[in-house]
């Protein structure tokens, strides 16, 4: 699900709105999508910080950066990341440091610090070679987590998630959700009341000419109430 910054909205006139792909805009966000969906399949097995640096490679306007950026949290939500297995990051870069101290202190005058000689050093201790000692070295850290799997939807289905995803982030910050209810089909009302109850949403249901209106309390509901008892106490 996308956060609240990642949302591209407008205020107008005491209302948001959010900007909605149609059109050409859409069109563009699929192109966008696209080269996403590209530069993720041909990494799997890379560490995170090379995914994230090729992404940011994409050529794209200012103004479409907070949608590429919307694109990404979704892809990003349907990968998995893990640590390379084995000696621990923080094992390895105690014994490298400790290492590499020592032999700075020793080095005679003149002669260069040979940084492969330590990781090699090391790596013998520890049945490793000097490129799989380097490779882990800061392995536990979140750049260098390796990509082991992702969902690749297509372009379009993509672009679609992040419509919806937009809708979701701002209800997060919504005080209440109002819906005119014109109830023609006595089975989707039905099943409507029981998503509501299932999920345990508090909500008020009130007459109204054409049919009923709907009040939901959004999670910002409790928040408005301490804000006016906050105004009466001061």
């Amino acid at each position: 699900m996308l956060t609240a910054d990642l949302v591209r909205v407008q205020r107008r006139q005491g209302r948001l709105h959010i900007t909605k792909l149609e059109g050409v805009k859409a069109k563009r966000a699929e192109t966008l999508a696209a080269a996403l969906l590209e530069v993720l399949s041909r990494n799997r097995g890379n560490a995170r910080e090379i995914l994230l640096e090729q992404w940011k490679a994409i050529d794209h306007k200012a103004s479409e950066k907070r949608l590429l950026l919307g694109l990404q949290k979704l892809l990003l939500d349907g990968c998995e990341f893990e640590t390379i297995e084995g000696a621990e990051p923080a094992q390895i870069r105690a014994e490298v440091f400790t290492r590499a101290n020592h032999n700075r202190r020793e080095l005679e005058e003149g002669v260069r610090f040979d940084r492969r000689q330590i990781l090699a050093e090391v790596g013998r201790e520890l049945g490793l070679d000097a490129e799989e000692v380097e490779r882990r070295l800061y392995a536990d850290l979140r750049g260098a987590q390796r990509l082991t799997r992702c969902a690749l939807p297509s372009p379009n289905q993509l672009v679609d998630d992040y419509r919806r995803s937009s809708a979701q982030a701002v209800l997060l910050k919504a005080i209440a959700v109002e819906v005119d209810l014109v109830p023609h089909h006595p089975a989707a009302a039905r099943r409507l009341f029981h998503r509501l109850k299932f999920l345990r949403l508090l909500y008020e249901l009130r007459s109204t000419q054409t049919g009923y209106r709907l009040s939901i309390d959004g999670p910002f509901s409790l928040f408005r109430s301490v804000t006016k008892y906050g105004l009466q106490l001061a």
